[in-house]
């Protein structure tokens, strides 16, 4: 048998569709036709004109919501939550600063690789003056900065760092060897030579000891992960770590472990996600019908779902818990308008849903015609409003009848 083109395919089952008798009495049978030209483009649409029903969907919420919003507000108190990290630091002058700072090797042990710190710490202090009396300190802090270290990892190049100080004020004649001739540095460390090159580096940029540097380390620059962590008992762990952002609504799919938590955890993310997030909401059962959509439940922000997004240069708004959508698909929608669509095509979606696939395709093909059906009416009126949004004009006069299977050639 011969393989038809994909477009033809579609068509195909883009006509199959319309003629089935589940279309005639349980939903809206549409086929909106999207034409695009070099110099302008077109929507035409045949669909059927019945009213769309009363929406059946809504966002749940559970009878428990009340008190989990309360419990759920105190988590930024929590003393696990709370945590003052001790920074050490040298004090290096300002002309030797960036050679530091540039040295790769200094990287890891530096302030800014302390992990879940968001933003990143910075490695740069100003010498604090507070508690100097002299003159001649203040002069020096305009002449010195703070190079600020990881608290643990930085440890033993410090420890090194110092005693080699130590052997200098000694008049020792070697910094690198103590009285009994052995290095300095770590004498089991695999980085052993690394340590004796970042000394030595030290030492040539007259770097001296700082004071210890406190940063407060709370919820607000800890990542929504680390939070989590903290707050969820054994029993919740490995914690959620992912979500799909659609528009401003962060649509998660907990596990089983996670639902006594729900609301604590949609908290902590709508707070750590703003103002990008302004809804956090949880999948209820599977997708089922024969719209493809699925129940949600509000676990914190704004009771809304009506969403705005923009993928490859068009907007698409629709009420995501209307139609069905998946944002990883994004790609296989590329895919099929550079690899399998081209110019001059009539090509049919015959499962449209909000549009973006036909709106895409008539934005990036010259000369296509582009039928679109779908079984649910509100993906029908998001794909035509979407349609509206992105200059595909919609053209009253070119009505049709989508039960007349001729209407298909004539496209």
């Amino acid at each position: 048998m011969m393989k038809r083109p994909m477009h033809l395919l579609l068509l195909a089952a883009c006509i199959s569709a319309s003629s089935s008798s589940m279309i005639g009495s349980a939903a809206a049978s549409v086929a909106v036709t999207f034409r695009r030209s070099r110099s302008t483009a077109f929507l035409h649409s045949v669909l059927r004109k019945r009213q769309i029903p009363a929406s059946p969907f809504q966002l749940l919420q559970s009878a428990d919501a009340s008190s989990s919003s309360q419990a759920a507000e105190d988590w930024r108190t929590r003393p696990d939550l709370q945590e003052t990290l001790e920074l050490p630091s040298l004090k290096v002058p300002q002309s030797s600063l960036h050679l530091l700072l540039r040295d790769a090797r200094f990287r890891p042990f530096l302030a800014s690789s302390v992990a879940d710190i968001h933003p990143r710490l910075k490695n740069v202090a100003d010498l604090a003056t507070r508690e100097a009396p002299a003159n001649q300190e203040i002069q020096q802090s305009e002449q010195h900065k703070l190079l600020l270290f990881h608290p643990e990892t930085a440890a033993p190049l410090l420890n090194a760092h110092l005693q080699a100080l130590l052997l200098l004020k000694s008049d020792a004649k070697d910094y690198k060897h103590d009285e009994s001739g052995n290095d300095i540095a770590i004498l089991n460390n695999e980085d052993h030579d690394n340590y004796k090159l970042l000394q030595e580096r030290l030492m040539e940029c007259e770097c001296q000891p700082g004071p210890t540097v406190q940063v407060r380390a709370d919820y607000t620059v800890l990542p929504v992960d680390a939070i989590l962590q903290r707050l969820l008992p054994p029993d919740a762990h490995p914690t959620p770590t992912s979500y799909e952002q659609v528009g401003h609504v962060a649509h998660l799919n907990l596990n089983d472990r996670h639902l006594p938590y729900r609301h604590l955890i949609g908290s902590v993310m709508l707070e750590k996600l703003q103002p990008h997030i302004r809804t956090v909401v949880n999948k209820v059962g599977q997708v089922s019908g024969p719209h493809r959509t699925y129940e949600m439940e509000l676990l914190a922000g704004d009771n809304s779902t009506n969403v705005k997004l923009v993928e490859q240069g068009i907007t698409l708004e629709f009420d995501l818990a209307k139609v069905y959508w998946c944002s990883r698909l994004a790609g296989e929608r590329q895919r099929l308008i550079q690899e399998e669509f081209h110019h001059g095509q009539v090509i049919a979606d015959a499962f449209c849903g909000a549009g973006a696939l036909c709106v895409l395709a008539a934005k990036q093909l010259n000369n296509v015609t582009i039928v679109a059906n779908d079984l649910n009416p509100y993906a029908v009126q998001y794909a035509k409003q979407n349609a509206h949004r992105n200059g595909l004009l919609f053209n009253k006069n070119k009505n049709r009848n989508n039960n007349n299977n001729n209407n298909n050639n004539n496209n």
